[in-house]
């Protein structure tokens, strides 16, 4: 099977589902939800859940029938989900959108077991908008981490206990955060208003019979003029994409880390993605109108690709979820303004297929999902 693509519509409750390798629909109609989803995840092999911020649910959607399920009740609305487990027995958390509380989810039983967090009435100020809660990332079978965008913390959890084992303070905001070495990376968003630059912050997780949470580096920024909201890492090398384009580029050495020479991509710089079989990897630009290539062993801007126009005020230009074909040819990614998915051929860098997907009364904005 190749691959396939599933984007909700922030303009209506549907989501479009894309035979990546052939550029067309693979369900005609698109698959009707009960309102507009952001993100859409796949949860397992059969199984997708529709993140529908608007409502306290996620709707979950049958791969094998492209239907769409009864919504599964929260106590909260829903911001994003990651499973762990396997055979029938998957646990999915659910980070709350508009509490910095997450849910533990049975997905066999299209249940939820488990809500942690700290319900607030304060806002979050920091450069990722007024989301309370960060993205949910497992640690274990048993554990996992809580990201209050609110209070600034990060707090460990463990599957039936609903108090925190452990908390940390961090810089801003943290958005995500991802597995660096023996231990995690957390990206903190920063705050333009305040001077506080992005910063990612190295710290270890000890589960076993001392429970701990150990910081080990905070690495700022060289610059608080833009904001950040993803990274993303070949190997050791971790790239830092902000919204005023610059995109750093840090380094592991024996003494610490060391910036290169940043790439300078475009406004809304928010996302990389790597090729596995050449050199050339694409940064998303989420308020511009191109998508940036460049070398990903000299870490250098090779070209601008035009794939969509200017957004307006508030609005984002390119979608979030990408990919690079296997075969390292292309590179697929959603004009969210236009309504199309389009593909880019790296070699001769120029946007050469587009699906679009503005059809059936209602302009599309695909703007996050799934390629799988």
């Amino acid at each position: 099977m190749g691959l396939r693509a599933f984007y909700g519509d922030l303009s209506s409750p549907r989501v479009f589902a894309i035979d990546v390798d052939s550029m067309t629909r693979i369900v005609d109609s698109d698959i009707t939800i009960n309102a507009p989803a952001y993100p859409v995840d796949k949860v397992t092999s059969k199984l997708l859940y529709c993140v529908t911020r608007g409502e306290k649910s996620v709707t979950p959607i049958d791969l094998s029938t492209f239907k769409s399920g009864k919504p599964i009740k929260l106590q909260h609305k829903p911001r994003s989900t990651t499973v762990q487990g396997s055979a029938g027995k998957e646990l999915c958390l659910i980070a709350g959108a508009d509490q910095p509380v997450t849910s533990v989810v049975d997905v066999a039983k299209s249940k939820v077991i488990q809500l942690v967090g700290q319900p607030t009435s304060e806002t979050d100020t920091d450069f990722g908008g007024g989301l309370a809660s960060g993205h949910p990332i497992w640690v274990g079978k048993n554990h996992f981490l809580q990201l209050d965008r609110i209070r600034r913390t990060i707090s460990l959890f463990q599957l039936g206990n609903n108090l925190p084992l452990e908390t940390f303070r961090t810089p801003t905001s943290c958005h995500h955060i991802e597995e660096y070495g023996k231990g995690y990376v957390a990206l903190c968003e920063g705050n333009t208003e305040s001077k506080i630059p992005p910063a990612l912050v190295f710290f270890n997780v000890n589960t076993g019979r001392k429970i701990e949470m150990e910081v080990c580096n905070v690495l700022f920024m060289p610059s608080a003029d833009g904001g950040a909201h993803h990274i993303s890492m070949i190997e050791k090398t971790i790239y830092v994409p902000t919204s005023n384009g610059v995109v750093y580029v840090v380094e592991p050495t024996k003494s610490g880390f060391k910036f290169r020479k940043p790439i300078m991509a475009g406004k809304g710089a928010g996302h990389v993605f790597f090729n596995r079989k050449s050199t050339t990897g694409a940064i998303v630009n989420h308020t511009d109108e191109f998508v940036t290539l460049f070398n990903q062993t000299s870490h250098t801007r090779i070209a601008n690709v035009k794939v969509t126009n200017l957004p307006t005020a508030g609005k984002k230009s390119q979608a979030h979820t990408a990919k690079v074909s296997s075969n390292g040819k292309y590179f697929y990614g959603a004009a969210s303004q236009e309504g199309e998915f389009f593909r880019i051929d790296l070699a001769k860098k120029k946007k050469d297929k587009v699906l679009d997907l503005n059809t059936f009364g209602s302009d599309a904005q695909p703007l996050q999902g799934v390629i799988f």
